[in-house]
């Protein structure tokens, strides 16, 4: 996901406390900055990552911005040559879409104040093949 797409966050509308959002007023200052590490060591496969990134409004009489953030760590051990064992877990303050499948907003706004909406999540799966 690009830094330039705010998840439709907050509704610029009503200004009030809603999460379905018209995104006519979002501000893309700064790119998201995101870091990934993947390691492998026999069966084992594990990776982390780390992203920051600006959430924001400006609608021409009031603006705020606040920063998100958000971790994840991902590991998957083959069991047996078909047979995979993955789990991850993810979560931050701020990162909407960037939770997986989960097209979810960023932030809302309450009048002229945005809040980020903290989300996490995990996943825990048998794969076999």
């Amino acid at each position: 996901m690009s830094g330039n797409s705010f998840d439709g966050g907050y509704d610029a509308v009503t200004g009030g406390r809603s999460i379905a959002g018209t995104d006519v007023d979002r501000k893309d200052g700064l790119p998201d900055i995101t870091l990934r590490y993947e390691s492998l060591a026999g069966a084992l496969r594990w990776a982390s990552a780390a992203m920051i990134r600006e959430v924001a409004f400006d609608d021409g009489a009031a603006k705020d911005s606040k920063i998100g953030w958000g971790a994840f760590v991902a590991a998957s051990y083959a069991l047996t040559p078909s047979t995979t064992l993955r789990g991850q877990i993810t979560g931050g303050e701020g990162i909407g879409a960037y939770m997986k499948v989960n097209p979810a907003p960023s932030a809302y706004r309450t009048g002229n104040e945005l809040e980020t909406i903290f989300a996490w999540g995990e996943r825990l799966a048998l794969a076999m093949i």
